[in-house]
Parts: structure tokens; sequence; C-alpha cells
């Protein structure tokens, strides 16, 4: 009798961190050891793991992964996800920065699992779809500041079928762009042929950018007259990449290795999501001849070994055309987000972001919106072709804010597509379909804190604060965008953020009759009374904090039932807030004076 036994492997979930260039061991099991690659950590990370992501700048395009869920705004000592700042406070910013490359933050399919990216910065996107974030089913935005990303070019990884592969290369100024043909071309083949030049130096090599013309004068050579007789995408004008065209795959380093790159990673992420056929583990000819111990050399890519060297023109070698193309910017949608059914963009501000179709969003199917705030985008056409939020009627906006957004030539962009909006503030003279809107003539009927200077924060004056619906919200969005209290009293401020100030009385020296603040006005860098004994934390722990007016922590004392903390030394308009258990029990407005 034999016995079986099934073994299984049951992974415990774990919390991995991301900081800058790493540290330690590099290995992210903690702060000390926090890893330096955020795109490595995504791909080792299992379903249910949690990433941490410290204050820094990460560029390049990133991949989203199932059931990992990836949070930013951290100082990098950390030990409870509440600890971090959210990206409304402008500190501890974890940005994504796209380079003007890279579209920033890709979901490639479908998920089962919800999987929630948040509190980061996402910026300077390029894509013809989606150029700051591309959503699908059960993918999650929140707590987000997405800005500065345009949909009006191609972008770094973005698959073409029309043009028979991936985009490598953009020209932005003469509007050309680069692909790498989505198959190899036919069986293994030899250059066979001596060069007229050659470039013997890796140095020389890499900086080789004419593959084309390199193409044309292999008159005899067996890879060459292959590449141009290919017609990938029923297009002509293939050609062998010359060695400084594979260096934008692989890059030398200081030390004689290779690398690969952004590049790589995000055009190879495109092929195999594509079902197309990837470059790992291959060898490719570049067209860049050489000579090695006398003898007819060519420079190839090696992906297996992760190098570029040069090796005897009659070894046999794949070949992988590229070719350009040029192109228009009139098919762009979604500037700062491309969202199509199942997924949801939660508590995020959506600004300055650029689109021919939807400049913040382009949204279809059941996609749902909560308590955003979308303003100072900007359509590349007249008004009325699109909107702000280009969507069909399955699209939900709710709690949002739209308004102050433009078309590419100044004028006012007031159309407000064909989604259904409810409790929504909308600069707009009328919605498709919805319910207990506001519409807004101009901007400033919203009551930011200051517009211009691009504090979207409510005053407690405005007639936003407190108008929204909190049966939208969901129990994750438990913060607005700076981590104050998403609902107050069982209320919910419309946008992205609660409001700026509660409803205590300006200069009061007494808040809700027990806890007293004074003086106020105070001449700078001068001490504020606080006297809790009358309140019901007298004998609690609270924080004091001192915030300027875009809602930066300036100072932050402990105390129990009486202190004293000191002004900044800048006269201006402040706000002072007593916090007990990470949660604001009392604001007032502070006035700094000479």
């Amino acid at each position: 009798m034999i016995a079986t036994m099934t073994v299984m492997t049951v992974f415990s979930q774990q919390t991995l961190f991301v900081a800058g260039a790493g540290s330690g061991s590099k290995d992210g099991s903690s702060w000390a050891n926090a890893s330096g690659s955020l795109i490595k950590t995504i791909e080792n990370a299992r379903s249910g793991d949690a990433i941490w992501v410290a204050a820094g700048t990460y560029k390049g395009g990133f991949f989203m992964k199932e059931g990992v869920s990836v949070y930013g705004g951290f100082s990098g000592s950390e030990t409870q996800l509440n600890q971090r700042k959210l990206p409304g406070t402008n500190e501890n910013l974890s940005i994504l920065d796209g380079d003007s490359n890279f579209r920033v933050l890709t979901q490639s399919t479908d998920f089962s699992t919800p999987t929630v990216w948040d509190g980061f910065v996402i910026q300077n996107g390029s894509s013809q779809n989606g150029a700051g974030v591309y959503l699908l089913q059960s993918g999650i935005v929140r707590r987000c500041i997405i800005k500065n990303n345009y949909a009006t070019l191609p972008s770094v990884g973005d698959y073409i079928a029309e043009e028979g592969g991936v985009v490598f290369l953009v020209d932005r100024t003469n509007k050309r762009a680069w692909v790498i043909s989505e198959e190899d071309c036919g069986r293994n083949y030899q250059i066979s042929q001596q060069a007229n030049s050659e470039i013997n130096t890796i140095e020389e090599a890499v900086s080789d950018m004419n593959g084309r013309i390199n193409t044309a004068l292999l008159t005899k050579s067996r890879a060459a007259q292959a590449i141009q007789a290919y017609k990938g995408a029923n297009k002509s004008g293939w050609y062998l990449p010359s060695a400084g065209e594979w260096a934008l795959f692989l890059k030398p380093q200081e030390d004689g290795t290779f690398k690969k790159t952004t590049v790589f990673d995000v055009v190879e992420k495109a092929l195999q999501t594509n079902g197309k056929t990837t470059l790992a583990g291959k060898k490719y000819w570049s067209s860049t001849l050489a000579n090695n111990n006398r003898m007819a050399s060519a420079w190839y890519a090696n992906f297996k070994n992760e190098d570029i060297r040069k090796v005897n023109a009659w070894q046999y070698n794949r070949i992988r055309g590229i070719r350009y193309y040029d192109f228009v910017s009139s098919d762009g949608k979604g500037g700062g987000i491309s969202a199509l059914t199942g997924s949801r963009i939660e508590g995020c501000l959506i600004t300055e972001n650029q689109a021919v179709w939807g400049s913040g969003i382009y949204a279809r199917g059941n996609v749902i919106m909560v308590n955003n705030t979308m303003v100072n985008n900007i359509l590349e056409g007249p008004e009325g072709t699109s909107s702000t939020i280009d969507a069909n009627a399955l699209v939900k906006v709710y709690n949002t804010i739209v308004a102050g957004n433009s078309t590419s030539s100044g004028d006012e962009e007031k159309y407000s597509g064909a989604a259904y909006y409810g409790h929504s503030a909308v600069e707009a003279s009328s919605v498709a379909a919805g319910e207990s809107n506001l519409l807004l003539n101009n901007i400033q009927e919203i009551g930011f804190v200051d517009a211009a200077q691009k504090n979207y924060k409510l005053t407690s004056g405005s007639p936003l604060a407190e108008a929204g619906n909190i049966a939208y919200l969901t129990p994750e969005l438990d913060t607005d965008l700076s981590g104050q209290t998403r609902a107050t009293g069982q209320k919910v401020s419309i946008g992205a953020y609660q409001s700026e100030y509660s409803s205590g009385i300006e200069n009061n020296n007494l808040l809700s009759g027990s806890i007293q603040i004074y003086p106020n006005p105070v001449r700078r860098g001068k001490s504020v009374h606080i006297n809790l004994n009358a309140s019901g934390y007298a004998s609690r722990q609270v924080f004091v904090e001192i915030h300027d007016i875009g809602g930066k922590k300036i100072v932050s004392e402990k105390m129990i039932g009486i202190g004293d903390i000191t002004t900044p030394q800048t006269s201006g308009t402040y706000v002072l807030r007593i916090l007990v258990d990470s949660k604001a029990v009392c604001e007032q407005k502070l006035i700094v004076t000479q």
C-alpha cells in the first residue's frame, strides 16, 4: 500500500519596502533593507502583499500586479500605514514620473482581486491612451495627485498593431515613433559581409544610431535581405537595429557590464501581454559592422547574457526588425486616466492633464469615480467634441468637482459628457443624467482656499463643504487627500478634500466652549497658549500642530492639559490643529503677525 501525501505551500502575506537607491541587503524585507527597485519589488511580490514606497522620484513605466497593494508617502521609518503622509500635505511625496516617455501606471489585464495604488503623485506620463494611468477590471487608484500627463503622443511600450510592433523610441519634435517588430523574422541568419567602415570599440558601437543606413549598405548580407523583405503588419521599411539602437534596451555600465533598461522592461511587458514574441534569452544581430581578429564581424545584442558584443559575421543569430512611422496627435484619449469597466478612481486630484478625448479621464463601461477634484485640465479640441470626463452613460461620477477646465485655444470647457453625476459640482449648464448636483457658472463659486496657487482645499464657507453623499464612500476612503478624516458627523464634502477649516468661529479664543487657544492673532516666533482642562481631553496626550495654508505641517508639539506652542517665524495665515489618536478634535485659523 502506497500512501500519498499532498504538500501545500502556503505563503504568508508580507509588507515589502522600497526606498530610493535601497539600503542594507536591498531585499525589501524592512526599511533597513529596503529595495532600490520598485519594478523588481512588484515582480517579486505575491498576491496579498503590500509594498510601501518611501518619498522620492521613481522614473519609468510601472505595471500593476493583481492582489499587490502599493502605498506611497513614507519617510522610511513608519511601522503603521496610518503614519504615512498623503500627497495633499506636500510631505513625503512618493512621485511616479513617466519622464515624458512612458505611461506611468498600467494595468495590463483584468483582475479578479481588487488591486490599489494609493498615495502617489503620478506625473509626466505620455501615451495615446491613458497617459497617467490605464485601468481595467478591479484596478483602483486612490488618494493620488495625477498631473501633467499628455495623451497626445505614443509612449514607449505602446503596442501599435497597425504599425506591427511596440514603440521603443519617440521623437516628439518631429512626431515620429520607432517600433520593434512583434516577432522574430524567419530563421537564424548570417550577416556575412565585410565592412566598408568598421566600429571596433563598444563606446563607438553604442553611439551608432544609423541602423536604417547601415542595413541599406548591407547589399550582400543574408540577414539584411531577409529583414528588407519582411512585411510585418503589411508595412515596408523594416531594418536591422544598429548597436546604438539595441543599447536603448541594454545600457552599458561603468564597470563594462550591461543592464536591461526601462525601455526593455516596458517593451517586453507589452509583447508578453499581447501574446507576441519576447526578446528575453535570445541573441539578435545589429547592423553595426566590425573587425574581430582580422575577420569580418558584427555587433549583436545578447538578451541571455545581457550584453552587446561583436562576433564573426558568418555565425548565425536571430534578426528582429525595427521601423519608424510618423504620427498625428489627434487620437489621444485619457490625459490623466483611461478607465474601463470595473475600475475605480477615488479621492484623487486630477489636474493639468491634456488629451483630445477626455482631458482628465476617458472612461467606458461600469467605472466608478468618487470624491475626486478635476481642475485645470486641457482639451485638445473645440468645446463640445469631448469633455474633461469623456464617458458613456454607464460611468458614475459621485461627490466630484469638475470645474476650471479649458480647451487648448483657451476657451472654457463646460460640456459634461454622457456620464451619470450624483452629488457633484460641475461647471456646466446641465448634465446628461444624475441627481442632487450643483451646476456652477465658474470655478470661483466653489470656494477653494486659493485656486490661483493650486490650493484646492475647501473653505468652511464653501457650498461644497459637507454637501456630498456619504453613501458613496467606501470604508477604505476614510481620509481625504491630505489625511483628514473623510466624513465628519456623517457628512462628507464634495471633492478630494474634506475642508480647510472647521466651522469654528474665526479669531475666537474659545472653540466649542471648552478649549482655550490664545492669543490670536499672535506675533511671529511667540507662543500660543493651549488650555484643555475644561475639555474632555484634559488628561489625554494630544498633538498640537500648526499648518500653512497649503496644508504643510510647520510645527508639532505633544502636551497634556496645558501647554504652549511656538509660532512660525514667517507672518501669515495658518491653521492650528489639535489631534487625539491621530484625529483632529479642534481646528482654528491662526493669524501670525510681524
